[in-house]
């Protein structure tokens, strides 16, 4: 097994080689999955079939079997062939450069979204969870083996059986019989972070920091969206947001309050600023405490009040909650 995995990874053309007598082995289909996984285009031929031929259905009959035995490799053409009386042994060569002709087939994309149409036309996908799912076009990503990538509005509602269909036709129309064809549907731009009525997704999850950096750039593009740069109502924000402790959920809460403030408050100039700020925002820790330094704007904590407290803040501490003392 070892070695017929290392000639599968050098070969662009496998040949698999079934015996007439004991049709598909455990280690027939050990390798037939190995071809598969590499992706590599096949040819499956049956030797000694001088010994079983029976009559003009037995042949049908073998291939029913082999493709029932080998359901992935359904694709590959089947030869039945004698290496002892030279039945069909020419024939190899020739199966072998058709299939790598199709498994460095390049389709031109106009062409190639003609028959997407087509296909979808007589086919539409079906609804998931009363959610229609809505196709954009198609374009090969490469050859050896031919890859293809599907632009959807949700990706992950793509039954597995509209997939099927898809490649099947693929192979039907452009003649991709006897190589792998690798077809996967990609989300369209912004689709992934929208839901139905077009608003921030949730945070996809992960670690405590990664949820915490994903839910200010949600707070980001909220306030983007609505464009809403009041300093007074920024002021309100930071007010409400300075007795926040660091304890339990208070590092969430702090740093969206403080993304949501910075947000409000700096004009469309200074977004990439904000952004930066966002992407080296580690551990949870919130923004600056005394002050948020945004080019062009500088926008600092209310003044002091009239008897002259003076108000500290120290981020670094345990406690974010800030003493005024007089």
């Amino acid at each position: 097994m070892l070695r017929s995995t290392r000639a599968i990874a050098r070969a662009d053309v496998c040949v698999l080689v079934l015996d007439a007598g004991e049709l598909v082995t455990e280690q027939d289909a050990h390798i037939a999955g190995a071809i598969l996984e590499a992706k590599r285009a096949c040819v499956v031929v049956v030797n000694k079939w001088d010994l079983v031929d029976v009559g003009p259905k037995a042949g049908d009959e073998y291939r029913r079997l082999i493709a029932e035995s080998l359901k992935h490799l359904a694709w590959a053409p089947v030869l039945l062939a004698s290496a002892k009386s030279g039945r069909n042994t020419a024939r190899i060569l020739d199966l072998a450069r058709t299939a790598y002709r199709a498994y460095s087939l390049s389709i031109p994309t106009p062409e190639l979204n003609a028959f997407f149409h087509r296909a979808v036309r007589g086919y539409k996908p079906p609804t998931l969870r009363g959610r229609k799912i809505s196709l954009g076009y198609i374009a090969q990503e490469g050859t050896r083996p031919p890859s293809f990538v599907v632009l959807v509005n949700e990706a992950s509602r793509v039954h597995f059986t509209y997939r099927r269909y898809l490649e099947n036709r693929l192979r039907e129309e452009f003649d991709l019989g006897g190589t792998a064809v690798v077809l996967h549907f990609r989300s369209k731009a912004g689709s992934a972070a929208s839901g139905a009525g077009g608003d921030p997704a949730r945070p996809t999850g992960g670690t405590r920091q990664e949820i915490q950096r994903q839910q200010a750039r949600l707070t980001l593009r909220k306030a983007e969206a609505r464009q809403d740069n009041s300093r007074e109502e920024a002021t309100r924000f930071w007010q409400a947001g300075a007795g926040e402790n660091r304890g339990g959920a208070g590092p969430a809460r702090a740093s969206l309050r403080r993304a949501e403030l910075a947000s409000r408050v700096v004009g469309a100039e200074s977004r990439s600023t904000l952004r930066h700020r966002i992407s080296n925002h580690q551990g949870g820790r919130p923004y600056a405490g005394e002050e948020i330094r945004v080019h062009p704007h500088r926008v600092r904590e209310p003044p002091r009040s009239a008897g002259g407290g003076a108000a500290a803040c120290d981020q670094h501490e345990a406690n974010d909650a800030c003493s005024t003392s007089s």
